[in-house]
This record gives structure tokens, sequence and C-alpha cells, in this order.
């Protein structure tokens, strides 16, 4: 073969390869933006059925619960146009419990439809003054969205219910045993995420940290202490603002941000460390009788708006409770879950996102 020939070879083959490379970067690049478009209408679904559902527990506020739009029957609209989709929804009482009734929501995209259930349940008050809390939400499957009235959908979510709590202690089996795992990867494995690929020379933060330790061996020595010089105790550092001080600031601003009033990981039980800062809401509400406010859960943008907009409304609904528990009347307090929503702080920094967990207390007329 003659050295054109061999030029010409090398030519065609380069070009194959370069084309071969093209379509398979293409190939990537259409997955990946495949995963973003879904990720985004995961969002986009979730954020439409939780406004829509509010709206409804907006609408059985407006009457006592013995008088509720769907007592009787229950009540469906169809085709609400929200944001940039539309919604159908279904409520019904739950025939097994009289003060529980089940939401459904199914939203429709361009392209997509997912469904949604909160099964919620009535408190009453004196005087019959409504507490609605959500006890239970998930996503389910098209097919479970009910069509017409039956018992077998509120069977359907007492089911899940049921299964939840099955496999409650599988999962805090597992979750007691992550803290003891030393790799990312094998975090993964355990609850059955997809394993991440780092490559071996990674050093990541900690590591570089525990690397660093070794080497350090700094000498301490104490400072020298005059016998002319004053010591006076410092001022203790107030860990949270007093009743006068919250009763000021709402004045102001119309509203208050707390964030010493923390829970259990990832759950909405409130630490006994909260209990100092929700005495002096009390105190607050006692001596402001006609004060009403609204309790708003924040969280950082840890997990995804389907985990966080219900973790933030039970929290606020815990401090709810323990301020009705104390004597607030609970015509005064209402609660509003807006999960990583309205951030206050840069949730890329750790700063950031301890900024935005917070509880806000909201002057309502």
């Amino acid at each position: 073969m003659t050295r054109k020939g061999y030029v010409l070879l090398l030519v065609i083959f380069g070009a194959v390869s370069l084309a071969f490379f093209a379509a398979v970067m293409s190939s990537l690049n259409q997955g990946y933006r495949s995963q973003v478009i879904h990720t985004k209408q995961m969002q986009e679904s979730f954020q439409i059925a939780y406004s829509g559902y509010q709206r409804i527990l907006a609408k059985i506020y407006l009457k006592p619960w013995e008088e509720r739009f769907f007592k009787s029957t229950p009540a469906a609209e169809n085709n609400i146009s929200l944001f940039s989709g539309v919604y159908d929804s279904y409520v019904q009482n739950n025939p097994s419990k009289i003060n529980q009734a089940d939401i459904f929501i199914r939203v429709k995209l361009k392209d997509s439809s997912r469904s949604y259930v909160w099964r919620i349940e009535h408190i009453p008050g004196l005087l019959d003054s409504k507490y609605l809390r959500s006890i239970f939400f998930n996503e389910i499957p098209e097919e479970k969205f009910p069509a017409t009235p039956s018992n077998s959908t509120s069977q359907t979510v007492t089911d899940l219910i049921q299964k939840k709590g099955l496999n409650k202690p599988a999962l805090d089996q597992i979750r007691s045993q992550l803290p003891g795992l030393p790799k990312v990867q094998d975090v993964a494995s355990k609850i059955g995420a997809p394993i991440p690929v780092i490559p071996s020379d990674t050093i990541l933060p900690i590591d570089r940290i525990s690397a660093d330790l070794p080497s350090m061996n700094i000498p301490y020595t104490s400072p020298p202490v005059s016998t002319n010089t004053l010591v006076v105790n410092p001022k203790p550092v107030k860990a949270y603002p007093t009743a006068q001080e919250m009763s000021e600031t709402i004045d102001q601003t119309g509203k208050i941000t707390l964030r010493q009033i923390n829970f259990e990981k990832e759950r909405s039980e409130l630490l006994p460390a909260s209990i100092p800062v929700l005495e002096e809401i009390f105190k607050l509400l006692q001596a402001k009788p006609t004060l009403k406010i609204r309790i708003e859960g924040h969280c950082d943008s840890t997990g995804n708006s389907a985990i966080n907009i219900p973790l933030s409304k039970a929290r606020a609904d815990s401090v709810f409770d323990w301020l009705v528990n104390r004597g607030v009347l609970s015509t005064r307090l209402s609660t509003l879950g807006l999960g990583d929503t309205v951030p206050i702080g840069d949730n890329s920094t750790l700063a950031g996102m301890a900024k935005n967990r917070r509880v806000e207390l909201v002057e309502v007329p």
C-alpha cells in the first residue's frame, strides 16, 4: 500500500473515531438532561399537590368539623389550573374514624402524572375551634387515585400506614448501623442507594483534618496574669430571646425568627432543650391575649421538598401541640410547613444551612 493509502486510512479512522466519540457524548448528555428534567418535574408536581392540599385545608377551616363540605358525600374537583399544570382533588371521610379524612391530589403536567394522598386528623377544642394535623403522607400509584366513592380508597391508605409501621423496626435497625460505616459507598449500599464512585486519591474534608491532626504539635502556655488586673466574670450569653424581646420584635417586624427550638433528627419530636424558649412564647401569648400567630417551620435543603415540607409542617404542629397543652387557645394558633422553599441563608454552606433551619412566629389578623 502506498504512503497516500496509509494517510487516507488514518484520516478515515480518525473521522470514524470522532463520530463515535460525539455520539457517545451526545447520548450521555441526553441521559443527564432527561434526569434533570425528571427531577424538575417531580419538584413541580409536588409543589402543585401541596398547594392544592393547603387550599383544601383552608376550605375545611371555614366551617366547624361537623359541617365540613365532604361530610355526607366525597368532594371532587377536576382540572384546577395552578402554576405550570393542573390537578384533580378528591376528599372523603375515613369510614373507620369519624375524626379523620383522606385528601387525594393528582397532578398532571405536560407529559407526566403523579398522585399523592394525605390523611388528616381533626382534634376538637374549646367551642369546636379546630386543629387539623397531617398524620400520613405518601405518593401513590396512578391507579390508586379514587375514581368513584368507595371505602376501599380509605382502606388503601390504612394499608399503607400499617405497612409503614411494619417497616419501621427494620428502618430503625439500618439507621442505627449507619454511624459505624467507614465509607460513603458502604452507607449507600446499606440504604439501597446508587453507589457513588469516588477516586481513590480523593481526600474528603474530614480525611484532610484527620491527616493533619498528628502533625499538630502546638504547645499551650497560659497567658501571664497581672496582679494589677481586675478580673470580672463575663456576662453570660443569653441562649434565647425573652417574651418581652419577642413582643418588641413582633411589634416592629410582624414576626420573629427562632433557632432555639430543636427537634429529633429527621423527626418532629421536640428536644428538651427547646422547653425554655417555648415557655417564653407561652409568656408572650399570656402577656398579649389578643395576639394570634402562625407557626412556620423551615428546613435546609438536605433531602427534597417531598420530605422537607411535611417534616417542617409536623415540627410546626409539635410547637402548636406544646402550646395548646400548656393552655393556649388553639384559635390563636395556626401552622404552616414551608420546607426549604424560603431560604434566608446559602444552602451551599454549613452556616447558611444552619440559618435556614428555624421556626418563625408570624402575627396574623
